[in-house]
């Protein structure tokens, strides 16, 4: 079932050039951290997913990047950077008092 959405896109929305549309569907990262982060993640793209979501205050990005540069150098990978739509969110600061 979840299979089929896999690749079902935003409608009406248009990918820039050479990229593929953004898949409604992401593979979460939140609570994945260090050498966890690397099989969940490769799983996820060889079951289908295009689509990664993580967060700063995941603090997983940079093991998250690891893992898909290596997916991409891989002799007999299908994916590319571009297939791909790694999103992330960012913190809010907070406001220091005075």
């Amino acid at each position: 079932f979840l299979l089929r959405y896999l690749h079902h896109t935003y409608e009406g929305e248009m990918a820039p050039e050479g990229l593929s549309p953004m898949p409604l569907i992401g593979f979460g990262t939140f609570r994945l951290k260090g050498e966890a982060v690397k099989q969940p993640i490769r799983d996820a793209i060889s079951t289908g997913y295009r689509h990664i979501d993580t967060a700063a205050i995941y603090r997983n990005e940079r093991e998250i990047g690891l893992v898909l540069q290596e997916v991409y150098n891989e002799p007999s990978s299908i994916v590319s950077r571009s297939s791909l739509w790694i999103t992330s969110k960012r913190a809010r600061r907070r406001r220091l008092r005075r």
